[in-house]
């Protein structure tokens, strides 16, 4: 984000903070420390760059009530850019807003196609599970619940080039060797004929998997869209002028 685009607010009045948010991508340790700067100088609370566990949940309470407030909302949410659907980095006030920022991010690369299209857009409540330990069951019961968020208000892309984000969100006990390309390919077994019709459709798959701090309830989130990346209407001439220039030794 352009220095022009962050709000003129008493919170962005630390330089070092603006800096921080402005470089892209940020360098997230000075964000904190000139987070942190600014709202000990807002509080008045003495103390250096680390916050105490009690000075944490304050710092927290203290972002989100200042949420509503014009133009705050690029640090207490993240949100920022040209559009609702383009984030940036902000500090956030909480894992879950950090989470629900990861859920909102827009592709990068995909143009829509058709603009009007629906998007499946949906949260699930169910434990993310590698393809190697899911069961019938389970993949019964992952097909339902996409079914019962899907119903016939989504046949718009049983048929089109698909653009696909995946976020999974783990307990803070689940193993790290969870690999994201075999939670993916279990969320693909499901969607696979009850929001889209087969894999081939995929044309770009964003894959991200977010730990949490505890041990809490687990979720996955879901995004499919149409893209039109395949069709080529933004290129003039369609040839591919390139050749790689091989050396024999």
């Amino acid at each position: 984000m352009a220095s022009d685009r962050l709000p003129s607010t008493p919170w962005l009045d630390d330089p070092r903070l603006r800096a921080a948010l402005e470089r892209r991508p940020p360098n997230v340790a000075h964000v904190r420390v000139a987070a942190v700067k600014a709202w000990r100088s807002w509080t008045n609370t003495p103390g250096g760059s680390e916050l105490s566990d009690t000075e944490e949940v304050a710092a927290g309470e203290w972002l989100r009530s200042l949420s509503a407030e014009a133009g705050l909302e690029v640090l207490a949410f993240g949100l920022g850019g040209e559009s609702g659907r383009r984030l940036a980095f902000g500090f956030f006030a909480d894992l879950s807003r950090k989470i629900s920022w990861f859920q909102q991010r827009s592709c990068a690369v995909c143009p829509e196609e058709p603009p009007d299209a629906p998007w499946f857009d949906s949260p699930l409540r169910i434990k993310p599970e590698s393809r190697q330990l899911v069961t019938g069951a389970y993949l019964q019961d992952l097909r339902e619940r996409l079914l019962a968020a899907a119903g016939d208000r989504y046949l718009a892309l049983y048929d089109r080039d698909l653009c696909i984000a995946m976020t999974f969100v783990l307990s803070a006990s689940r193993s790290k060797r969870l690999d994201v390309d075999n939670l993916a390919k279990v969320m693909c077994d499901g969607l696979r004929g009850t929001v889209y019709n087969d894999d081939a459709q995929i044309q770009h798959l964003d894959v991200m998997k977010v730990r949490m701090t505890e041990d809490a309830e687990e979720w996955v989130h879901l995004r499919v869209r149409p893209t039109a990346v395949a069709s080529h209407l933004d290129v003039f001439d369609l040839k591919t002028h390139h050749k790689f220039g091989v050396m024999k030794i």
